[in-house]
């Protein structure tokens, strides 16, 4: 054998990561370690909703149930977006109007465990960062499409000129927690006159980010970034040409259960967009349903056509599907 004793088996389950991982690295006191009382901004949305507006970061108006109930009146001209207090993959995220809320409290349709947030009009952005010494060393800026009539991730485009708002609002965020050393996903919509936070993740962005879209569409080994940063040694990102500057999520928006044919899928992509590079969710064979969330994908692609829409590809997609791609 290899001579190795296991002391302990951890396990980052989906949901707990990034509290595992922070336990951990205040353990071994290591470089990427958060302020613990900062952990709750990633699990608790109300909690960072709360603390965003106390230090000025947004002006986002959310409810809670309990004022509901009293009787408070919501602005008729208003939309809000019901959501749940600890999720995550945009599952369980609808859109209502504020009479509709009304008509939901009224027949016990809402509970506490849900936020009721003003919903803010303008264009999404994901912000990837890493901070090591309070100094911005990496800021990836993409801008978020979501699939059509949903709240499911569709197109994440890579904005390559960041303007000078996106490092600026970092550096706001990296002040107002007394962060050393971090690395975040920032959520965030741009509206005409103001930047809403909508969520703060301490940790790699996700969404094959330091697998895909970091080295293929910024040219950056992100976890050669991410080793050098948790062992505390200086990131000096080297960025390469770019090969890819879109990444696109795939789902099967029949109204059939379909088992994907990755075949099919790859030619049909090397004719429609001259070539992609195919990110495999489900396996081969795997049923696809129509979606609930951004797990239940088919798989995503990198591709170069920006003048085409995820609307338009993921219709194509679909025409496929029906044509035979998958089989039910």
């Amino acid at each position: 054998g290899l001579g190795i004793r296991f002391d302990c088996v951890g396990c980052f389950s989906y949901g707990n990561a990034l509290v595992t991982q922070n336990r951990i690295s205040h353990y071994f006191d290591l470089p990427n370690k958060i302020p613990r009382q900062a952990e709750a901004l990633c699990s608790d949305k109300s909690f960072l909703r709360d603390q965003l507006r106390k230090k000025g970061l947004s002006v986002l108006q959310e409810l809670s149930l309990s004022e509901l109930l009293s009787g408070k009146q919501l602005p008729r001209e208003k939309t809000y977006i019901i959501k749940p207090k600890c999720g995550g993959s945009s599952r369980g995220i609808s859109k209502v109007s504020a009479e509709r809320i009304q008509d939901l409290v009224q027949n016990g349709k809402i509970h506490h465990e849900v936020i009721i947030q003003e919903f803010a009009a303008g264009t999404e952005y994901r912000v990837s960062a890493l901070i090591q010494n309070s100094a911005i060393k990496f800021l990836g800026l993409m801008r978020k499409e979501n699939l059509d009539g949903t709240f499911l991730t569709g197109r994440l485009q890579p904005v390559y000129d960041y303007p000078e708002w996106a490092s600026g609002m970092v550096t706001k965020i990296v002040s107002a927690f007394h962060l050393d050393d971090a690395i975040m996903k920032i959520d965030l919509i741009k509206t005409s006159n103001a930047i809403e936070i909508l969520e703060i993740d301490f940790g790699i962005a996700g969404d094959y980010f330091e697998t895909y879209i970091c080295p293929l569409c910024y040219g950056i080994d992100f976890i050669e970034l991410y080793l050098d940063f948790i062992l505390g040694m200086a990131v000096n990102p080297l960025p390469k040409e770019p090969l890819y500057h879109c990444f696109d999520y795939i789902y099967n928006l029949t109204e059939k259960t379909c088992s994907v044919n990755y075949n099919r899928i790859s030619t049909f992509f090397e004719e429609y967009l001259g070539g992609a590079r195919i990110v495999e969710i489900k396996q081969d064979g795997e049923p696809a349903s129509f979606p609930s969330s951004n797990m239940d994908a088919v798989c995503g692609i990198l591709h170069n056509r920006t003048d085409i829409s995820n609307h338009r590809i993921n219709k194509a997609v679909g025409e496929l599907l029906a044509d035979g791609a998958c089989q039910e």
